[in-house]
């Protein structure tokens, strides 16, 4: 598969993961216990929806960072390091636990308020995975800012995002609004996935040489010589 086709389909995959992963988090139901939740008929496909976009877009998230890799240096690196590993974690791990696990905890003969605080352990996971997401995010907007490959506004959308997707995690609202987390990332991720295909066509930017010219200098062909 050749380079271009490959930005397309990761470009096309992060758009349609950004958009199912809003759809899922304006779907999930919030409110009430446990039971009530999986025992509601949207649980599952909010579920669904949400392990799927959370699956699309991180296999696509390599071939973001590789379209300005060179570009976008240390930062670039660390930023989509990161992100995989804080996204890994939240985006693909805890909605397969919820999608496969709660129902099954849900039927057990737990009380509620056992089910509604969990393992001791989510208070310092939760957390900690989500300063690692956030800072990612920030260190890539900052890291495309260098790289200039995205443009201006996306990069620091795609900061923004990180920040406040990291403040909602830690807010408590009611109904659809208390997936506005997932939601405020999924649409960042979906821009991503614009950018990826806006900037198909467009060559990447040169490469400053070792002694500080904006480009390196092509050899002369043998009939110059």
């Amino acid at each position: 598969m050749s380079r271009g086709r490959l930005y397309r389909v990761a470009g096309v995959a992060l758009v349609v993961g950004g958009a199912l992963g809003v759809v899922a988090g304006l779907l999930a139901p919030s409110g009430g216990s446990v039971k009530d939740v999986v025992a509601s008929r949207l649980f599952y496909p909010a579920a669904t929806g949400t392990v799927v976009a959370g699956v699309l877009t991180m296999v696509s998230w390599p071939a973001l960072y590789a379209r300005q890799h060179r570009e976008s240096g240390w930062l670039g690196f660390g930023g989509f390091v990161l992100v995989m590993t804080g996204g890994l974690l939240l985006a693909v791990a805890v909605p397969t636990f919820q999608l496969l696990a709660v129902p099954w905890l849900a039927s057990l003969p737990v009380s509620e308020a056992r089910l509604e605080q969990g393992p001791a352990a989510f208070g310092i996971f939760f957390p900690v995975v989500g300063l690692v997401l956030t800072a990612g995010g920030v260190l890539f907007g900052l890291g495309s800012l260098r790289a200039r490959v995205f443009s201006r506004p996306f990069a620091v959308g795609f900061m923004g995002a990180a920040v406040l997707s990291l403040v909602f995690g830690f807010l408590s609202l009611p109904g659809p609004f208390n997936s506005l987390g997932q939601v405020v990332i999924s649409l960042a991720l979906g821009w991503a996935g614009c950018e990826l295909l806006r900037r198909l066509d467009e060559a990447p930017s040169p490469t400053p040489a070792p002694g500080g010219r904006g480009q390196q200098e092509t050899p002369a062909s043998p009939a110059t010589v």
